[in-house]
């Protein structure tokens, strides 16, 4: 089933035991048989929902949201609706943290990284382009690369301010932006972000990809697997889930050589740029237009 469609889970599902009991953390919602009770969709959004269907099927989704016929999840890289007629028991797992309880553990684990790493050297590197995204022109003479992580807060913060780059009258269009990926190593979620986003630029191209980056920063607290997906479809973008399946091991590769070069290059932290190899260090179109006078 590829990311685009939409079909009732009855015609998708295969039978499965029940699961063992949820913990005291999860509540149970039993629909009446002949008007069921539909808990709110909005307090469901990202949580984990165990669904019992007639036949004592069972599946565990992740709420997107709900439609005309039902709940719209995730499964995996797959979006399918399981319709209301189709419910028997909804088991909710109230301990899943909401997006902005996760985003705010993350900053303060990677708040603490950085302060015990050394900064990104001030000396030259050299930047490939390699697969990586680029937005502006592909032939520009000044190459801006961004390590950055699409699930961060402060690299959601600079995404605006890498199209200003590109639109600069004063650069003149000299300047092309290179993305490369940086997700946070312990935190499952940035790394499938970054897959799909991987995908989403195969399919699409480039413009794809950055179109996609300026969505999630836009709500950065909800930059997750399921909103890159919503997004795609949203974009008619189809296929998304099937190509991060079936590409998965081209994918990771141009992943884990961005995440070599950040480390070779001795960065540290995300969002960290550089503007034809040198350390850019503040965020300005006047800190850019100095680096592209001194080292033309």
């Amino acid at each position: 089933m590829s990311f685009a469609s939409v079909a009732f889970v009855a015609l998708t599902l295969s039978s499965s035991p029940l699961p063992s009991p949820l913990p005291a953390t999860a509540a149970s919602v039993a629909p009446a048989p002949s008007s069921p009770a539909q808990p709110d969709a909005l307090a469901l959004r990202d949580r984990k929902v165990t669904f019992t269907l007639k036949g004592d099927r069972v599946i565990t989704a992740t709420v997107i949201t709900r439609g005309a016929a039902g709940y719209i999840v995730a499964i995996g890289f797959d979006v399918v609706t399981i319709g209301d007629t189709l419910i028997e028991k909804m088991n909710i797992d109230l301990a899943t943290p909401s997006p902005q309880d996760r985003r705010l553990a993350l900053e303060e684990r990677v708040t603490a990284l950085e302060l015990v790493r050394p900064a990104p050297r001030a000396s030259r590197v050299d930047m490939p382009v390699g697969h990586s995204p680029v937005l502006g022109r592909r032939t520009a003479p000044v190459t801006l690369v961004i390590f950055a992580d699409l699930t961060s807060p402060s690299s959601a913060k600079v995404v605006p301010f890498l199209q200003s780059v590109v639109d600069d009258p004063r650069l003149a269009g000299r300047v092309r932006v290179v993305f490369k990926q940086r997700p946070v190593a312990d935190v499952s979620t940035a790394r499938d972000v970054a897959r799909l986003a991987v995908a989403v630029q195969s399919i699409g191209g480039d413009a794809a990809f950055f179109a996609l980056a300026r969505a999630l920063a836009l709500n950065v607290d909800a930059a997750t697997p399921v909103a890159v997906m919503t997004w795609a479809n949203s974009a008619g973008i189809a296929g998304l889930g099937m190509a991060a399946r079936r590409d998965v091991a081209v994918i990771d590769q141009r992943i884990d050589e961005d995440i070599q070069l950040a480390g070779d290059s001795g960065v540290s932290r995300s969002p960290t740029i550089y503007v034809n190899g040198w350390l850019l260090d503040a965020f300005t179109l006047a800190a850019v237009e100095a680096l592209v006078t001194a080292h033309p």
